[in-house]
């Protein structure tokens, strides 16, 4: 509706936001045809896709706390000046029950690792280990940490 009329501008917020693959690419073609066309309209969108961007776009800005403009220019513009570095993804296995029991045999635990502690004595424990307390503070029933403990009834 917005594209009626050939507007000159058009602001679109987040426009591919939530689409499955095909439709945001037949979506692109869509608003590439509305700014290309006798270039009467122009298009600018906000997005969290560098992909979206640089599909759609000819100048991209980078906005920190919505509102302040940190840099202006061209995909590879700001490529140069902010694309140093790597990405690294990790994604880490939760071990089965029978390999936490082997692992703790095999460091000569002879108690039940699933036996039920207290929050306390587990920190006073990792305390011993020299675990940095900023991440034994982490552990706390039905908190960021709540999956590594069990607490006493």
């Amino acid at each position: 509706m917005a594209t009626l009329g050939n507007p000159p501008i058009i602001l679109l917020d987040e426009p591919s936001a939530g689409m499955d693959p095909e439709a945001r690419r037949f979506m692109w073609t869509v608003v590439e045809q509305i700014s290309q066309r006798d270039k009467k309209s122009a298009v600018i969108l906000t997005t969290h896709s560098m992909e979206e961007a640089e599909a759609l776009s000819t100048k991209m800005g980078i906005m920190v706390r919505g509102g302040i403009f940190k840099c202006f220019g061209s995909s590879q513009h700001l490529k140069n000046k902010y694309g140093t570095g790597y990405e690294c993804e990790i994604k880490i296995r939760k071990p089965k029950h029978d390999e936490i029991l082997q692992l703790a045999e095999s460091m000569g635990f002879k108690q039940d690792v699933f036996a039920k502690i207290n929050i306390e004595d587990a920190k006073d424990q990792a305390r011993v280990a020299k675990i940095d307390d900023m991440l034994i503070d982490q552990v706390k029933a039905n908190s960021l940490g709540s999956d590594l403990i069990f607490e006493a009834a």
